[in-house]
């Protein structure tokens, strides 16, 4: 309520002084019935009931205030930084600004009352046309150096973040230091080949390879937790009777009943694997309490089956793996390979060193640099201030 009586004080007020003397119609000077003004951090914006853009100004009507500025980036246009409804029974609204810009500002802000996006005319640009430019100096000034803060703070947690990342030791590349021994580049010009006769678990084919892959899915499938609710998946039965209907999930179903009575509790050969199963599926079967759709059985029936293919897949690739490495035409055709893998290794990882040198200078620019804004000092908003006088840097009128 006092807000409401303030601001029929204020609109009163300001289109008495207006009423008082009507400014000639000329380039520069406000169309007839149109007021403008800044009070600190708002803009009042005001006209007479016998305008032609009454019909704009409606009650319920909300308007804008859009901002257009050159960044570093290029040009913002129409950036909402004000807004409010037009009340029955006022000829004015009193618009809060934002307190800053999305971006930082490198010239003028030209702002622009309007309704939605269409912007309406405030200012006699020429004898024949009109303008709807604005400039409140103080407000842009003062939410430039906000808008720099704020891009200057992002700024500073995003290098913060990478400052630690590149800080802490590539745990691949300190894991291959301590598995080959090699703390130098220069070493890298002695490796050779060393072959090994010992197969690794992972080269299976044949009989030994389907039943590796089925103990790891079945591990997975038992192993298998989801999200913070630690969602684990149904049991061999529940999908069993979910698809009873469905003749060839039926026979997928028996045959994963037969892997988890052999297989259990089966074994990961290939750490960080996991069921391709999307969170989404499990939220219904717990949200009903364990009632369990046919669709989301086949979805789960599907990535057990998943699982398995790439397990076999994976199994194919370290047995080819393993052949490669054993094969004495390829052996002395893989030492400079090697040699230069190890070179990259080190190379890589002084980058990343380097890269952290960057961060940190990065880090001490934006402090400085933050540090200057922190100390400039604070823009004054005016108490009053017509604004209509003030046309855009980019309109002439």
């Amino acid at each position: 309520m006092k807000s409401t009586q303030s601001l029929i004080i204020t609109l009163t007020a300001f289109l008495l002084s207006s009423c008082l003397s009507t400014p000639p119609l000329q380039p520069g000077n406000p169309l007839p019935g149109i007021g403008l003004s800044a009070s600190k951090n708002h803009v009042l914006f005001s006209w007479r009931s016998d305008i032609p853009i009454i019909n704009n100004l409606r009650p319920g009507t909300r308007l804008n205030i859009l901002a257009s500025y050159k960044t570093n980036y290029g040009l913002v246009t129409n950036e909402v930084v004000a807004n409010a409804q037009i009340r029955a029974g006022l000829n004015g609204v009193k618009l809060p600004l934002a307190s800053s810009l999305k971006f930082e500002p490198t010239g003028p802000v030209c702002l622009r009352i309007a309704t939605g996006l269409k912007p309406i005319p405030v200012r006699i640009a020429s004898y024949e046309q009109s303008s709807n430019g604005f400039y409140y100096r103080e407000w842009a000034q003062r939410a430039g150096q906000q808008s720099q803060k704020s891009n200057l703070q992002a700024k500073l947690a995003t290098v913060n973040s990478n400052i630690e990342n590149f800080s802490q030791a590539n745990p691949n590349f300190v894991d291959w230091q301590r598995e080959t021994q090699i703390h130098s580049p220069q070493q890298c010009d002695q490796l050779t080949v060393v072959t090994s006769n010992t197969r690794p678990e992972t080269a299976l084919s044949g009989a030994e390879k389907i039943s590796a892959a089925k103990q790891q899915c079945v591990a997975l499938y038992k192993n298998f937790t989801m999200g913070p609710r630690k969602l684990t998946l149904p049991s061999v039965e529940q999908l069993k009777k979910a698809v009873a209907d469905n003749d060839s999930y039926e026979k997928i179903t028996q045959q994963m009943s037969a892997d988890f009575k052999q297989f259990t509790p089966g074994k990961i050969y290939f750490p960080y694997s996991n069921l391709p199963i999307d969170e989404s599926t499990l939220v219904p079967y717990y949200r009903n309490q364990g009632a369990l759709n046919e669709v989301d059985a086949r979805l789960i029936i599907e990535s057990y089956q998943a699982c398995i293919t790439e397990a076999n897949t994976r199994f194919d690739e370290s047995l080819r793996d393993w052949q490669e490495v054993t094969n004495p035409k390829t052996v002395e055709a893989r030492i400079a390979p090697l040699q230069q893998l190890c070179r990259s290794r080190f190379k890589r990882n002084n980058a990343r060193v380097e890269k952290l040198k960057t961060f940190k200078q990065s880090k001490h620019t934006i402090v400085q640099e933050l540090q200057l804004v922190n100390r400039q000092a604070k823009v004054v908003l005016p108490e009053q201030k017509l604004l209509i006088p003030n046309a855009c840097p980019a309109e002439s009128g």
